[in-house]
């Protein structure tokens, strides 16, 4: 299996917060996963949501836990960013994202695989 979301984060300083942060390009993302939202419940985080809205070149990334929801990377008119100071959390959320990601991309690909072989099925006519 090839790689299923490959990002691209450059240095980039938030004028309107005077924040040091990161633009995130979305160099690829399969195309099996364009679309989708990916969520990850993880109680032994400290009842942490992780959810990831990926689209062909934009992405969200989302932490919620029962006090607060965070977009640690958010999407605007120009692109999207990480703060600095989420970089670290970010890189995290991503990593307990991939096994979902990749258990989402199987099921896709397999219900293609069934669609595909059932649309091969033969007609056929029955008389009585």
């Amino acid at each position: 299996m090839s790689e299923l979301l490959k990002l691209k984060f450059e240095p980039y300083y938030i004028r309107e917060e005077s924040e040091e942060g990161w633009k995130v390009d979305v160099v690829y993302v399969d195309k099996n996963l364009a679309g989708e939202r990916i969520e990850v419940f993880k109680e032994s985080d400290g009842y942490r949501l992780y959810s990831i809205d990926l689209g062909n070149s934009f992405i969200k990334l989302k932490i919620c836990n029962p006090q607060v929801d965070e977009i640690v990377i958010y999407s605007n008119k120009s692109g999207c960013f990480v703060k600095n100071k989420n970089l670290e959390k970010t890189k995290n959320a991503l990593e307990i994202l991939k096994p979902a990601m990749k258990r989402r991309y199987d099921e896709i690909v397999e219900k293609k695989q069934v669609e595909k072989e059932w649309q091969e099925q033969k007609s056929f006519e029955l008389t009585l």
